[in-house]
C-alpha cells in the first residue's frame, strides 16, 4: 500500500489508476494508526521513516539529497538505508538544480531490485 499525504493527491490518483492500493491520510495520527499494523515500512527520509524507528517497526529508508550519516534512523541494524550513490549525493537541497536527464537522479536511479533486496533482509 502506498500512503500519501494531502499534497500528493494528484500522484495518488495516478497510482490508483495503475492498480496500486493508495491511502491518503490527513494527519500524523492516522499515519501512526496505520503503521501500528505494519510488519515493515519503506519510506523516503522523512517523518514516516523516523516514526517507524520510534515504533520499533523494521524499516528501510530511501535517501535522495540528504546525508544518511546525519539523518539515519537508529538502530542501524533494524533500519537500514539505501541510496543511489550518484556523484551529486548528498547535496542537501530541497529542490534539484540539475536539468534534463540528471534531474533528481538520486531518487530516480535507486533501483527497485536494490530496494527489494534490502527489504528481504528486514
Amino acid at each position: 500500500m502506498v500512503v500519501a499525504g494531502q499534497t500528493e493527491r494528484t500522484e495518488a490518483r495516478n497510482w490508483f489508476k495503475q492498480g496500486i492500493a493508495v491511502r491518503i491520510l490527513g494527519d500524523s495520527y492516522q499515519l501512526w494508526e496505520l503503521m501500528k499494523t505494519a510488519d515493515r515500512v519503506i519510506a523516503n527520509d522523512a517523518g514516516p521513516a523516523h516514526l517507524a524507528a520510534a515504533m520499533d517497526i523494521p524499516s528501510l529508508t530511501l535517501f535522495g539529497p540528504q546525508d544518511p550519516q546525519r539523518w539515519h534512523p537508529y538502530p542501524r541494524d533494524r533500519h537500514p538505508v539505501r541510496q543511489a550513490g550518484v556523484d551529486c549525493q548528498p547535496c542537501g537541497l530541497r529542490h534539484c538544480p540539475l536539468k534534463d536527464a540528471h534531474h533528481e537522479q538520486c531518487m530516480k536511479t535507486l533501483s527497485l531490485s536494490v530496494v527489494l533486496d534490502a527489504l528481504r533482509t528486514l
